[in-house]
């Protein structure tokens, strides 16, 4: 690509030397300002790009060998390079859970719904880095962003009932009680197979005086295997169900 600029300046300059006139040379001048200038910034864009599927490639090596301390940098290493690098923001969430380092993740997924404003999946995972950070306001505006443009884009995407089930713990966590609820109850139409789900919405009815409610709640997580359901069910229900 260098080479290419380089023969093409050498044309250029020999084309503006035949050129009679001033004003065509002061237009053509600036032409081929305008062509040097596109054709690097385009060569140095190659350049962040293939830099950025590198560090991908190496991240995701590491996540496969479950070595996500590693592996984190070189995600937000392919975010630098290249900011429109959706996958990046996919797996830097996945690394930030296991290793920790939730600072980071949060300041590439804040650019990330800025690059890609209306793409919920993005969007969840930074709701997922508030609530892990304990900034459950911050946590569920953003899940209740996400839960906007799901209802756009599709709810048959398989994660949306954890867009609900991770903004009604966050309600569970306030005290909402009834709010909380609501979402349970929605993330189980939508999928009706997380035992942790049961087990939050067992814990709101609870706290809303829905005693038999709540432990048939808990009975059906512990039928799917929620073993934490089973001490709720043996504290907190009077009778077998």
């Amino acid at each position: 690509f260098p080479v290419t600029i380089a023969v093409l300046v050498q044309k250029i300059n020999h084309l503006y030397f035949e050129l009679k006139s001033y004003r065509m040379k002061h237009t053509f001048l600036f032409i081929f300002l305008f062509t040097i200038i596109s054709a690097t910034k385009a060569q140095i864009l190659i350049e962040s790009h293939n830099n950025a599927v590198e560090s991908f490639n190496k991240a995701i090596l590491l996540l496969e060998q479950k070595n996500f301390q590693a592996a984190f940098p070189l995600f937000a290493a392919t975010i630098a390079s290249d900011s429109t690098f959706r996958a990046a923001y996919v797996h830097v969430t996945q690394a930030a859970f296991e290793s920790r380092q939730t600072d980071v993740a949060r300041l590439c997924l804040e650019k990330g719904i800025t690059v890609f404003s209306d793409d919920d999946e993005i969007i969840y995972y930074l709701a997922k880095i508030y609530q892990l950070e304990r900034k459950y306001q911050q946590a569920i505006d953003t899940y209740s962003m996400a839960i906007e443009y799901a209802k756009v884009n599709g709810e048959e995407f398989p994660i949306v009932y954890d867009y609900y089930a991770g903004r009604g713990t966050c309600y569970l966590i306030q005290k909402q009680f009834e709010k909380a609820l609501t979402d349970f109850d929605y993330s189980i139409k939508l999928d009706d197979t997380k035992s942790a789900v049961y087990n939050n919405r067992g814990q709101a009815l609870y706290q809303l005086k829905r005693h038999n409610e709540a432990c048939q709640s808990w009975q059906k997580a512990r039928d799917l295997g929620d073993n934490n359901a089973e001490t709720y069910i043996k504290k907190l229900c009077l009778k077998t169900i």
